[in-house]
């Protein structure tokens, strides 16, 4: 949606709310950049902003939001591993 491509990290808690009644689960991980794409803003996502995570806190609408924002800032460094097994049929 937003034309960055990123490279997980850590897995974040997971967020359980309704919206309009409906029941959602909404999974997060810590990212980060590594390439970017000309922005086009859309529906869903107007704007995009970079900036430090004491003034993102600030500007989140919903408390749960700007805490996860601060749970991410204090995770530690980390790399993928992936583990592939192969197998005949």
């Amino acid at each position: 949606e937003t034309g960055v491509q990123a490279v997980l990290g850590p897995r974040l808690p997971t967020q359980q709310y309704e919206a309009l009644g409906i029941p959602k689960i909404v999974d997060y991980w810590a990212a980060r950049v590594a390439s970017e794409e000309d922005f086009l803003p859309d529906d869903e996502i107007d704007e995009i902003r970079w900036m430090p995570i004491a003034h993102a806190r600030q500007l989140l609408t919903y408390e749960h939001d700007a805490d996860l924002v601060e749970q991410s800032a204090t995770l530690p460094p980390t790399f993928p591993l992936i583990v592939l097994r192969h197998a005949q049929a």
